[in-house]
């Protein structure tokens, strides 16, 4: 089990300096999060999983790192259309 404290919560905000949707449903906070949400957690138990996905929920794509895991997703054929269509500009 690993316990919150406030030095994990702010070592774990995002790059924008809060905290991503997924980060607080890891720890079962409503969205938005209401005032004083921090404080009723600091001092709760979670399981380990749990901190490790609220610390993974952190790093927050860039608009290309987005982009670039949707054209993995893409088929080969669509990725074909997509190829001629850069060509093509």
């Amino acid at each position: 089990m690993f316990t919150i404290t406030a030095a994990w919560l702010e070592q774990n905000k995002t790059s924008a300096g809060a905290y991503s949707k997924q980060q607080l449903r890891v720890l079962d906070i409503d969205w938005p999060p209401r005032k004083g949400w921090q404080n009723r957690v600091i001092g709760t138990e979670i399981r380990d999983t749990q901190s490790l996905q609220f610390e993974a929920a952190a790093v927050v794509k860039t608009p290309l790192e987005r982009c670039l895991d949707m054209i993995k997703k893409l088929s080969a054929e669509d990725l074909q259309v997509l190829s001629e269509a850069i060509k093509s500009k």
